[in-house]
C-alpha cells in the first residue's frame, strides 16, 4: 500500500492493512498513531508531518517543538515482527520501547527526526541491523554500548546531523562497516579545529583507519594534518573528501558520491609528508 499522492489525516481500516507486505503513508494531524497488528509487513515508510513547510534542516531542528506531531504508542512495533526496512521522517519525541521486538529489521531512517533526550538505547536491540541513518536529524552522540552492539553494520549515515560525540571505540567496533558518510558533521564532532582539537580528532580518523571493509566515504576535515601518514584506503571506490579551515556545512549531500579530494585555503607545506591512496 502506497499513499504518496496526500497527506492523510485518519489511519486506514486496520483489517484492510493486515495483508500488505509495503505500506507507505504520509501523515498529517494524527494525534496518535494506533497500535497495528501487521503479520506480513516487512516494509514501513511514515513521513509523520507530511505538512510541513519545505525548509532547511538547522531552521526545523530550531522550530520542531511548534510542530504538531504524532504520540507513538510503545506497543506500535510490537505487531510487526516480519519488518525489515523502517523509514521514518519528521518524529519528534522518544522512540517506542517495542522497537527492540524488530529483531529481523535490517534497515532504520531516521530522517529530519527529533529525539527527546537523545534516547536512542533500544537501537542497541536490532543486533541484526545493516543500514543506520541519523541524515538530518537531531542526536547528539552514538554511545559504544548502543552502536558498538551492531555488529552487522555496513551502512552509517550521519550526513547533515548535529551529532556532537561519537565515544571512543565506537567506529572501531563496526568491523564490518562498507559504507560511513559524516560529511560536515564531523566538523561538529572534531570541535574547532584548533589545536585542543587535534587529538580527538587524531583519534577519530585512526579508528576510520582500521576499517578495513571500507569502500564509501564522504567526510569533511578541518585540516589536513587529520590525515595519517601515508593512509591507505585499500578497498575505497566511492568516496567526497572535503578539507577546508571553515565550519561551513553542505546544504545538499551528494548521492553517490563524486570520488573528489577537495583543499581549500591550506598551505603546500602542510601537503609534503601526507599521502592519501585509495585504489
Amino acid at each position: 500500500m502506497v499513499r504518496c499522492d496526500k497527506a492523510l489525516e485518519d489511519w486506514p481500516e486496520k483489517d484492510r492493512l493486515r495483508k500488505y507486505v509495503v505500506i507507505s503513508l504520509k501523515l498529517n494531524g494524527m494525534h496518535e498513531l494506533p497500535g497495528l497488528e501487521l503479520p506480513k509487513l516487512q516494509l514501513l515508510n511514515l513521513d509523520c508531518n507530511a505538512g510541513l513547510p519545505s525548509m532547511h534542516s538547522f531552521y526545523l531542528h530550531e522550530r520542531m517543538e511548534e510542530v504538531k506531531v504524532q504520540e507513538t504508542p510503545d506497543s506500535f512495533y510490537q505487531g510487526m515482527k516480519e519488518l525489515r526496512v523502517l523509514a521514518l521522517s519528521d518524529i519528534y519525541g522518544s522512540l517506542p520501547t517495542s522497537l527492540r521486538n524488530l529483531t529481523n529489521l535490517r534497515t532504520l531512517s531516521l530522517f529530519r527526526c527529533r529525539l527527546i533526550d537523545d534516547d536512542v538505547s533500544v537501537i542497541a536491540a536490532l543486533e541484526n541491523l545493516e543500514i543506520l541513518s541519523f541524515a538530518d536529524s537531531c542526536i547528539k552522540e552514538l554511545p559504544k554500548e548502543i552502536i558498538g552492539r551492531l555488529a552487522h553494520l555496513k551502512v552509517l549515515d550521519l550526513l547533515n546531523c548535529k551529532v556532537e560525540r561519537i565515544y571512543p571505540g565506537v567506529l572501531s567496533s563496526l568491523s564490518m562497516l562498507q559504507e560511513l558518510y559524516i560529511g560536515s558533521s564531523f566538523k561538529r564532532l572534531a570541535g574547532d579545529g584548533k589545536e585542543e582539537s587535534m587529538e580527538r580528532t587524531n583519534a577519530i580518523i585512526a579508528e576510520l583507519a582500521s576499517l578495513s571493509n571500507l569502500v564509501a566515504l564522504d567526510i569533511d576535515l578541518f585540516n589536513i594534518k587529520s590525515f595519517p601518514r601515508d593512509w591507505v584506503i585499500e578497498k575505497v571506490k566511492k568516496f567526497n573528501i572535503t578539507v577546508h579551515p571553515s565550519s561551513t556545512t553542505t546544504a545538499w549531500p551528494y548521492y553517490p558520491l563524486p570520488n573528489e579530494l577537495n583543499l581549500s585555503s591550506l598551505d603546500v607545506t602542510d601537503l609534503m609528508d601526507r599521502t592519501l591512496r585509495c585504489y
